[in-house]
């Protein structure tokens, strides 16, 4: 059992480092969709992984771009006279105003539902979590050195008694 569960930890670390890996690599950025624009597809509270070398866009795909200092993420709809026309999937009608090419900051490579509720969760307890983490790792220490001290003395013990037949304290 113990095998089984080494073997899973290993394999998460190792996609875990790939990940890191790709992400940091390439030009890829997280964001975390706050809106129902453009669900079904990419539902409220995915996080979206935008490749920002991917600023060639065309009709059909999903881009990040800036629009009125926000990040967005929609749908590029067609091109028009100076940029794009973008919609949400969800909405019933096209963005106000052209997208300019220059706003488009990458291309949606990749969405991971519901992650980002994890990460605004941690944004907004960030003090919480820090300190529940730096108490745990203080208890760790504690109690692992607690645990060694107890193997050393058993270990005198038995050391003692070996050699002369009786247990002193």
């Amino acid at each position: 059992m113990k095998r089984k569960k080494r073997r899973v930890w290993k394999a998460v670390g190792l996609l875990a480092i790939a990940a890191a890996f790709f992400i940091l690599t390439r030009e890829i950025k997280p964001y975390v969709v706050l809106s129902g624009s453009m669900e079904p597809v990419i539902p409220v509270g995915s996080v979206v992984l935008t490749d920002q070398s991917r600023t060639a866009v065309s009709a059909g795909d999903i881009a990040a771009f800036s629009k009125n200092g926000q990040t967005v993420t929609h749908r590029i709809i067609k091109e028009a006279e100076g940029g794009f026309i973008t919609k949400g999937d969800a909405n019933q009608e096209e963005d106000t105003g052209v997208t300019a090419p220059e706003n488009i900051i990458g291309t949606v490579v990749f969405c991971i539902p519901y992650l980002g509720y994890g990460i605004m969760w941690l944004q907004e307890y960030r003090y919480l979590v820090i300190g529940v983490a730096v108490l745990l790792l203080f208890l760790i220490l504690l109690f692992s050195g607690v645990q060694e001290s107890e193997k050393n003395k058993d270990y005198k013990l038995e050391k003692k008694e070996n050699e002369k037949g009786e247990i002193k304290l």
